[in-house]
């Protein structure tokens, strides 16, 4: 599932789910009648934990705490649908160089970032259809 397709399928649940007005934004998407400022990610692989970028987390944070709106983090996976309330969750950060600099498979150049594994085991899942 793409970003686009995940937007589309919580848009069943949060009707006026909206996409950031910024496409640059650290988050992607509003739910103003439910008070959430939503990161979606989508991941060709299952992972037992989820990667977070501090940057984004903290921009997630400091925006929906400014807003008085609940900051969500929704994964997606081959194996399902998953939700975390940032403000709940406490989290270990770690420096690395193991990460790459994009998302695209053909650039291969890593780049050090500072993020946490979220384990799927803290998250709500949401049921969806192809798992």
């Amino acid at each position: 599932m793409r970003e686009k397709e995940l937007f589309e399928y919580l848009k069943r649940y949060l009707t006026d789910l909206r996409l950031a007005d910024d496409q640059y934004s650290k988050w992607d998407c509003v739910s103003d009648r439910h008070k959430f400022l939503i990161e979606l990610k989508s991941r060709r692989t299952h992972y037992d934990t989820l990667l977070i970028e501090k940057p984004k987390y903290e921009s997630l944070i400091q925006r929906a705490e400014a807003a008085g709106y609940v900051p969500l983090y929704v994964n997606s996976t081959p194996n399902g649908v998953y939700s975390f309330r940032l403000n709940e969750l406490e989290l270990n950060w770690e420096t690395n160089t193991k990460n790459p600099a994009t998302s695209e498979f053909s650039n291969r150049l890593r780049v050090e970032k500072t993020v946490s594994y979220i384990p799927i085991s803290k998250a709500k899942v949401i049921e969806y259809a192809n798992t």
